[in-house]
């Protein structure tokens, strides 16, 4: 049931994300060069982008998990709470990461200590397939992952 719903709730938190970002560049080529300069906003849409491929403002990239992950990653590690969330995503379903739930559960449990609330569903989701041992562990390396890069968090 999961892996049916995951895909989609990618989509439209992608889509929301395109749309809220109007102040940002809309073709690729602008957009990779901002996040290539390190604006994170910029990483995450790039990020979307590769992981729906063919962006339908300007013919974008083809879809790429692995770049897709890559830039959610360095948006992640600059605080962007839904870019945690998403890399979370990404390691839970193993679309452009090697799967790994204890990674994916503390990417998750990172974004919700960056204050994005909303997605405590998703770690009630992923928990259903953890032990609470494991649970546990993934709540350690959240903690290590935020005090190892204090920038993970947006406060």
């Amino acid at each position: 049931m999961i892996r049916i719903f995951l895909p989609f709730l990618l989509l439209f938190l992608s889509l929301s994300v395109l749309s809220a970002e109007k102040e940002l560049p809309k073709n690729f080529e602008s957009l990779k060069t901002l996040a290539e300069k390190g604006d994170a906003r910029a990483q995450l849409i790039l990020g979307y982008m590769y992981q729906i491929g063919e962006d339908p403002i300007d013919g974008g990239p083809q879809e790429d998990y692995q770049e897709a992950v890559k830039w959610f990653r360095k948006a992640a590690q600059q605080g962007i709470a839904r870019a945690q969330h998403t890399l979370g995503l990404m390691y839970y379903l193993g679309q452009g990461a090697k799967q790994d739930q204890m990674l994916a559960y503390a990417w998750v449990s990172v974004s919700v200590h960056n204050g994005y609330e909303s997605v405590k569903a998703t770690k009630r989701l992923f928990a259903e397939d953890m032990t609470s041992d494991r649970i546990a562990k993934a709540e350690v390396l959240a903690q290590e992952m935020i005090k190892g890069n204090p920038e993970l968090i947006k406060k």
